[in-house]
Parts: C-alpha cells; structure tokens; sequence
C-alpha cells in the first residue's frame, strides 16, 4: 500500500487516504514520485467542475517528477532508476500525490538536467501548455507582435520565454511588482492591467495602433476580451480560460484548449531549459 492525497468524492474534503501501489502492466511505467506540482487545476478537479472520470478515491497531481520503480511489458527505452518527469493527463491510473504514479511510457521525459528534480516537477503542465499554444496554435513567427495575459503566471512566464525564443516581440501583461522579471524574460513591453481603467486593450492600441499579430490569454475574466480586442484584423487568440465569447470574424479565436501528455514536447522543453 502507499499513501495518497485527494478526495472521496468531488467537493468532499481533500484528505490523505491508502491505494494500492500500482502494478505496471504492458506499455506502463511506475514511478516512484520525488516531487509533484500544484495548480489552480487540482482545485477545479477536486470540486467536480473538470472532472478526471476515474474511480474514487481520487489522487490528485498531473505534474511530477521521480526515478523509474517498474517498467512493463513492452516498454522500451525506460529502465529501472532512470530520472524521469511527466504531465499526467489524461490520468491512467491515479494522480501524482502520491509516493508512486502509474503512467503510460509514452507520457515520460527525461528532466532537464540544470534542474533538481522536485524543481522539476512544476514544469510540465504548464510547460507543455505553453509551448503547444505559442508554437502550433498560434503558430508565432518571428517579428510577430504576441500579448501574453498574466505573463508573470505559471504558463505566462514560460510563454514569454517561448515566443521570445521565436523572434517575436512580447507584450506582456502584470502588476507592476513583476515588470523587472518580465523585461529579464525577453518581454519588449510590459502592461500594468490596472492602467487605463483596467483596459488593456486601450494600452495596447496606445503603443500599437494598427493592433498586435496573436496573443494568448491566461487569466480569467476580462482578458479574452482584451486579447480580441488588442488584435489587427486576420489576428489570432488562444484562450485558455474558457471564456464564454463570441469574437468578431475579422479574427480567429481558440477557446477552451486543453493540452494533453506529450513526452515528445516535453523532451523539447527540458533541451530548451538546459
């Protein structure tokens, strides 16, 4: 048996229970976890409102990071000891608040090696979110003008970094206590969300009067409205709230996109880290 935290039930308490420990079967790997990352998705998972349609007791944690216990039948490439991380969704067994996770091969990467391996565990959710917005759905190409709401934020501040890496010129989004760290990431400009009257779309046309080429929306509310709204015509955005809106056609809008387990991906970001 080992120990787990999660819920009985959606909107119960969140307490920590026993499981079984997992026996890997073909094309499966254990973990033995070292560290697991926490995001405002294990509060949506545990209340109901993004449900994981897995048996109760529920573990919660889609990101971790650990060393390879077991490796099933049929896995290649894997073996017992090595150092490994992961972004758990779809969830193929339980969560990652746990002592050991079960996944599919094909879900693990090697960490990046600048990093301690609990470090390491924050990564990939956020991670793997980021650079599959920035890169294919937006697709930003270099000297692009890309907003990036809340780009102070878990996937913001990788966003950043990402499209910066593309060449494209970033704008970003926060308080006025994190402007620094942006202007350190890359970002070309840097937008308090409280001027204007809390209009960033209004600040945005104010230094790029003709609009911006994509942005990427990460903080719910108001901001999907400011992506469109801080958008030229043919312009593109990735919501990643889920925001209910109807955008005008003269731009294209992706609502409600959520990102999957993708070692490949995952691979890239931690040669990118390093």
């Amino acid at each position: 048996m080992m120990r787990a935290f999660g819920v009985h039930a959606y909107g119960g308490e969140q307490v920590f229970f026993e499981l079984p420990v997992p026996d890997p079967g073909p094309g499966e790997v254990l973990v033995k976890v070292a560290g697991a990352g926490v995001g405002s998705w294990e509060a949506m998972i545990a209340s109901g409102e993004f449900p994981l349609l897995r048996p109760f007791p529920l573990a919660l944690g889609l990101d971790f990071s650990g060393t390879v216990a077991a490796v099933g039948e049929g896995v290649s490439g894997i073996f017992k000891g090595d150092q490994v991380y992961a972004y758990n969704y779809p969830v193929a067994n339980n969560g990652a608040f746990a002592e050991y996770v079960m996944v599919p091969a094909t879900y693990l990467a090697p960490p990046p090696v600048s990093m301690g391996l609990v470090e390491a565990a924050a990564v990939p959710c956020a991670a793997v979110t980021a650079h599959k917005a920035v890169t294919e759905l937006l697709d930003v190409r270099e000297g692009e003008v890309v907003l990036v709401t809340g780009g102070s934020g878990g996937v913001g501040h990788l966003a950043v970094q990402i499209a910066r890496d593309l060449g494209a010129r970033v704008v970003a989004t926060a308080s006025r206590a994190k402007h620094d760290f942006l202007r350190e990431l890359g970002a070309e400009t840097i937008i308090d969300y409280r001027d204007n009257g809390g209009d960033v779309a209004k600040s945005v046309r104010k230094l790029y009067p003709s609009g911006i080429d994509k942005a990427l929306c990460n903080v719910y509310g108001a901001t999907v409205q400011w992506c469109v709204q801080s958008l030229r015509d043919g312009g593109k955005t990735v919501d990643l709230t889920g925001t209910e809106l109807v955008a005008p056609a003269r731009v294209d809008h992706v609502r409600d996109f959520v990102a999957v387990a993708d070692a490949e991906r995952l691979g890239v970001i931690s040669r990118m880290i390093d």
